[in-house]
Parts: C-alpha cells; sequence; structure tokens
C-alpha cells in the first residue's frame, strides 16, 4: 500500500500535489481501499476517422451516436474512398475483439463491466447487448468486419479501406507515419459514438507499484516514484510516448506541444470524460474470456448462451483472486 508514503511527512506530496492527480486515474489503482500503485500516464480509447472520406460521404462531422455510426459504414461500403487504390476493398469499421473496444462501446451507452462497488460483474446487460449486435448486424451486412490480424485495422484505414477505427491514442504518431506513407489523406480524431449526453471514453494503461523488499529499498523505489510523476518529468515522457499525463498541471508545460499536434490537444480535452475498466484482480483473465465471448457471437453463436456463460466464468474468478 502506497499511501503510507503519499503521505508521509517527510516523504510523501503534499495535500496540493496528491490533488493534481487526475483522481479517476488514482482510483485505477486502489483495491480493497489501498493504493497499489501509481499511474505515470494513460491512454485513451478514441475514435479515428478518414475526415477526406466522410466529406465524400456528405458527412462534416464524426458521427456522436452509434445510429449515425452506423449509417456512415453502410454508405463506406457502398462509395469507397477516392483515394483507395483497392476500390474492392471497402468497409465502414473493423472491429477487433479486444475487451477494451466493446467497453469503450458498453461505457457510451452508459454501462459498465462491473458494479459500483467492484463486488460483480455485470457482462449481461443492454448495453452489451446492444454493442454486440450493432456489430453483428453490420457485419453481416458487410459493412464491418472482424479483424483477422493484429493492426490490421490500423493498416487498412491507413490504406483507405476503412473509414473508422477504434483504438487507443497512443496509435497517434503510428497512425500518421502510416498515412504519410500512403494515400496521405485528412484524418482526424473524435470521442467514440454515445447514446449519452457527454462524451465517454475508455482509459487504460500501466502503473508502477513498490514490490515488498527491505524498508531502504522500498523507500528508495518510492522516491523514483515520486520524482518519475512530476510535472516536469511527465512533460517529457508525454512528448516522448504521446501518452496523457497522469498529473493536472503538467498541461502548463505542453502548450506549444499542443499547438504543434492538434489531434494530441483533442484527446487531451476528453481527460475530464475517461472510465476505466475494472481495477480487481484477476481481471486479465476476464479480459480474454470477454474476447472470446465476442468471436463467438460475431460468428453466428447465440448471444444468450455466449454472454450467460461469460459472466458465470467472470464471476467465477472473483472467489480466485
Amino acid at each position: 500500500d502506497l499511501a503510507p508514503y503519499l503521505t508521509s511527512p517527510k516523504w510523501g506530496l503534499s495535500n496540493e500535489a496528491r490533488a493534481d492527480f487526475v483522481h479517476a486515474f488514482m482510483q485505477q489503482d486502489q483495491i480493497d481501499g489501498q493504493q497499489f500503485g501509481l499511474p505515470p500516464n494513460r491512454s485513451i480509447e478514441i475514435l479515428y476517422y478518414n475526415a477526406d472520406w466522410l466529406e465524400e460521404l456528405g458527412a462534416h462531422e464524426p458521427p456522436t451516436t452509434w445510429e449515425a455510426f452506423a449509417q456512415l459504414c453502410r454508405k463506406a461500403r457502398d462509395q469507397p474512398f477516392s483515394g483507395n487504390a483497392d476500390s474492392t476493398r471497402s468497409l465502414g469499421f473493423i472491429y477487433e475483439e479486444d475487451a477494451s473496444r466493446l467497453a469503450s462501446m458498453v461505457f457510451s451507452r452508459g454501462g459498465d463491466f462491473m458494479t459500483a462497488d467492484g463486488g460483480a460483474y455485470t457482462l449481461d446487460t443492454p448495453q452489451v447487448r446492444a454493442s454486440l449486435s450493432l456489430m453483428k448486424q453490420l457485419i453481416e451486412d458487410k459493412a464491418a468486419e472482424m479483424m483477422g490480424e493484429p493492426y490490421g485495422d490500423q493498416r487498412e484505414f491507413a490504406a483507405g479501406q476503412c473509414l473508422f477505427i477504434l483504438r487507443s491514442s497512443s496509435g497517434l504518431p503510428y497512425v500518421q507515419s502510416a498515412i504519410d506513407a500512403g494515400p496521405g489523406f485528412d484524418w482526424k480524431v473524435a470521442a467514440p459514438p454515445r447514446t449519452v449526453s457527454k462524451p465517454v471514453v475508455n482509459f487504460y494503461g500501466a502503473s508502477v507499484s513498490v514490490g515488498v523488499t527491505s524498508p531502504e529499498r522500498q523507500l528508495a523505489a518510492w522516491i523514483f516514484l515520486k520524482w518519475f510523476t512530476e510535472p516536469a518529468q511527465q512533460a517529457h515522457w508525454v512528448k516522448a510516448s504521446n501518452y496523457f499525463p497522469a498529473r493536472k498541471s503538467t498541461g502548463e508545460l505542453l502548450t506549444t506541444y499542443i499547438q504543434d499536434n492538434p489531434r494530441y490537444g483533442i484527446v487531451y480535452e476528453l481527460l475530464e470524460f475517461g472510465k476505466p475498466e475494472p481495477s480487481v484482480s484477476g481481471y486479465e483473465p476476464v479480459r480474454r474470456l470477454v474476447a472470446q465471448a465476442v468471436i463467438k457471437v460475431m460468428q453466428g453463436g447465440d448471444m444468450d448462451a455466449a454472454l450467460a456463460q461469460l459472466q458465470a466464468e467472470a464471476s467465477a474468478t472473483l472467489e480466485d483472486y
């Protein structure tokens, strides 16, 4: 538990410094009321879209609802992008079975993967069903496909063959490089479509903890961690990795960087709408269970059976971990 270090009069952080951390990021590292890690950075799940293609389809803004998203996916199927070298390949979306993709869709519908108290998984809800049903329908309509290989959606997006992708903001520089090497179209980013009034974005990332060793080594590790999460180091890390800082005041050091990287600036403004996936022991195997359920449903399996099994198996992990 890092709380004794955080509040130590000699080695800890001031009240002002503790308040400077994005509260939702800190909550993600709390288990049973204990602070097991500090978040040096986070990335956000965002919608990437081909702005030039969107204009060709008669839309001037990204879709803010899932209904509008689906309509544009079907239009993209029927009207390939002018910069696409292979007009026989034209899709609205490529869906990856990763749990974070589904979580983003569920969050944007006002749902969650777990109860607020962290006591139970909620993986068979109207929001989960609506998310899977839409993806399944788009795939049946040949307006979307399941992803067949790692980062396949990113490659097809960069080639002008896929209108939308839903991915981590950490991919911003990689998408830019791929597009520069290909058709070179104008592309932008936005919050995922939603059914709720305000944007909701899924955020995630690795955290840093202090292992149990000797008191001296633990203190040394804490002093490094304290330094590593200071705004100056946060700003340096942002510029090297394109991740988002965990300290709010870091933004004051990023004015020029945001001006030079406007897409990063758009996503930075979405931080206040962030929502995390479950922060309980054993969530990693549940992520794999989610991916398996997604594949079953997308391949034509019975949704009722797939989600009932997912809910039961996920719930069982709460007893195992």
